[in-house]
């Protein structure tokens, strides 16, 4: 049986966590390399000169590369993204994803406010009167009642 301090974030071994850098490290080193590498006449510098298809075809990037390089290694290790989870219910202090309540430390519903019926009314009266449009500045596109009245 493995000791429990053998295991890092997402019960990686050390082995198995050094394989992971070192592919890493060796596709960002030869991503850059080929960047690196390329004569001044064919780098981007300014009108006329050669552009690397690198620079001009998205999956081709080497930034891409590198995010898909990082995305195959978490898909194989079973991590999945924490990112864009569609959330079930209104941001508060929890939520709900997938009909599994969780705490929200980013709501932003600092005062609970979010679903508030009296909140809730007032939003709908203002967007019935003023729309939903931000518009410019009140410099440039003019000014609405509103602004006087919170100030």
């Amino acid at each position: 049986m493995r000791n429990p301090s053998d295991k890092s974030l997402f019960g990686m071994g050390s082995l198995m966590r050094q394989k992971v850098v070192d592919r890493f490290r060796d596709h960002v080193r030869e991503n850059r390399d080929a960047v690196d590498g390329l004569p001044s006449d064919s780098r981007p510098a300014g009108t006329g000169d050669k552009v690397p298809e690198a620079y001009t075809e998205f999956a081709r990037h080497p930034g891409y590369e590198r995010l898909r390089v990082s995305q195959t290694a978490a898909d194989r290790l079973g991590i999945t993204n924490p990112f864009f989870h569609p959330h079930d219910s209104l941001a508060g202090a929890t939520t709900r994803i997938r009909g599994r309540e969780y705490i929200n430390f980013s709501s932003y519903n600092y005062l609970g406010l979010n679903g508030h019926p009296g909140v809730n009314k007032a939003a709908a009266e203002a967007i019935n009167r003023y729309g939903t449009s931000a518009s410019a500045s009140r410099l440039v596109a003019g000014e609405r009642p509103v602004h006087r009245e919170l100030e």
